[in-house]
């Protein structure tokens, strides 16, 4: 006579997936009847305090819960993390869009206004800005008030000055991110125009955004 041993322990396989099933499904129908029990409940802070004293969770349920929260802890936190530092980089990418646009806008307003010098203007409604060989400057020369004293590029578009930076003051001009951990991992680079002939240049760097 031989012994299938492999049957018999393989049969207890699917009798535990089909407990756990079980003490799952038994968890979910007493919360429902808790919850369904509380609501209709006239008095609901008093019948839930007697509801939970006559229909207590079993040890076993409770330690299911709890197996169950872990497991959705360990899957959901990294993804939320994940999420969060693609919104990041999302934002930052919406950023580079913008400038983007803004130089192609301001390099074709000094062609036509003549304003392709290295240092120059240009008005764009009432507000000036700087110009550098045909391009934005990063260099703010006053507030734009008058010629002579125009806005750098960061004053062509709108940004959330929380989170996003702006620094001008070296070559190239940065834009940080700084709700990131390591915010020059998460920026945009501008140099601007060398000369005439040579435009000016965007850089992004999102390596890491989280």
């Amino acid at each position: 006579m031989k012994l299938n041993l492999s049957s018999r322990y393989s049969s207890s396989i699917p009798f535990k997936t089909n407990r756990i099933i079980a003490l799952s499904a038994s968890v979910a129908i007493r919360m429902f009847k808790l919850v369904h029990f509380t609501y209709n409940s006239p008095k609901k802070h008093i019948n839930f305090v007697l509801y939970m004293s006559a229909k207590g969770f079993t040890l076993i349920e409770l330690v299911v819960v709890l197996v169950l929260l872990g497991i959705l802890a360990v899957t959901a936190l990294p993804r939320f993390i994940d999420l969060t530092g693609d919104a990041r980089a999302a934002e930052m990418q919406a950023l580079q869009a913008s400038l983007s646009s803004a130089i192609v806008m301001a390099h074709a307003k000094s062609i036509i206004s003549g304003s392709t010098n290295s240092v120059s203007d240009i008005k764009i409604g009432d507000t000036y800005y700087a110009i550098y060989n045909g391009y934005p400057d990063f260099i703010e020369r006053g507030d734009g008030s008058e010629q002579g004293k125009g806005l750098a590029i960061n004053s062509l578009v709108e940004f959330d000055t929380d989170n996003i930076t702006f620094d001008g003051n070296f070559s190239p001009a940065v834009f940080d991110h700084t709700q990131a951990a390591t915010p020059h991992k998460c920026r945009i680079e501008y140099f601007r125009a060398q000369n005439a002939t040579t435009p000016a240049v965007l850089t992004a760097k999102l390596e890491d955004c989280s």
